[in-house]
């Protein structure tokens, strides 16, 4: 299963640094998705994008099945016995979630947690759906206010196009419920977006005109990245480690830069705390 998410973009380190010269555009590519996967290291393995998998868990004792990773929403909970656990049937938790770490059955639910078909506790119970360290799962996909100006006929074709200059090289977009990477836009009456399909474990799917574009949009991880990626950059000038001031933070090796990460996801309250 293919997944992409780039915590920020060439557009946006080209916005912030005021400049749209593109001789150093190869090197920010690779700082960007380094710094995006260096961010999830920094937080025990968790991602800020939505990814939809299955994921298996042992029979619980109780009531309460805990998961190892964050559930932005759930799609089929398969007991050990094969069948289908009914929504009316069970609570995620928090309930200020999502994320989600907990499915908890109900008090008055008739079923309990089983072992599977050969007596087996292990893996027995499967969940499908939505997972990601994201906060505020309602809003995380932003309307880019474009649209598909002509259908998307085939499940296996890798362009399409839309309304001009909304859509950037490194979203991730979302069109209905496929997930789309974008790898680059060709700007024109109509832009003509270069994607890779179905990605995140999503399924690809045909689209018809005019249907809405979104993309994945989480504003404060975009923004550590960004200024990490651009932080890294300017260390490649100083590889003695004088120091440089950032955002009003002081570094002084390429080392500082994944420690004022991590204080900056801390404080996010995004690390991996269970």
């Amino acid at each position: 299963m293919a997944n992409f998410a780039d915590y920020t973009t060439l557009t946006d380190i080209h916005t912030t640094r005021g400049t749209t010269e593109t001789g150093q555009d190869a090197l920010f590519t690779d700082l960007i998705k380094s710094t995006s996967r260096d961010m999830e290291v920094a937080c025990g393995g968790r991602w800020f994008y939505p990814r939809i998998e299955t994921r298996y868990f042992d029979t619980p004792g109780g009531r309460e099945l805990e998961m190892d990773e964050d559930l932005l929403a759930a799609t089929t909970i398969t007991n050990g016995d094969a069948t289908t656990v009914a929504a009316s049937d069970y609570n995620l938790y928090p309930y200020f979630g999502p994320p989600y770490y907990q499915i908890r059955l109900k008090q008055s639910a008739t079923i309990v947690w089983t072992l599977d078909s050969s007596g087996n506790d292990e893996r027995a119970i499967s969940v499908l759906g939505i997972w990601g360290k994201i906060h505020d799962y309602a809003s995380v996909w932003l309307d880019t206010l474009a649209t598909l100006a002509a259908a998307i006929t085939t499940t296996t074709a890798t362009t399409f196009t839309c309304t001009t200059g909304l859509i950037k090289a490194g979203y991730l977009l979302k069109i209905e419920s496929e997930y789309l990477y974008v790898d680059s836009v060709s700007v024109g009456a109509s832009d003509t977006v270069t994607v890779r399909r179905g990605v995140n474990g999503s399924t690809a799917a045909t689209h018809a005109i005019s249907t809405a574009i979104s993309r994945w949009y989480f504003p404060t991880v975009e923004m550590i990245c960004r200024t990490a990626v651009q932080a890294y950059e300017r260390l490649k000038d100083n590889p003695l480690g004088e120091t440089i001031r950032i955002d009003g933070n002081s570094f002084s090796t390429p080392h500082d830069v994944k420690k004022w990460m991590s204080l900056q996801l801390a404080e996010a309250g995004l690390l991996r705390t269970r």
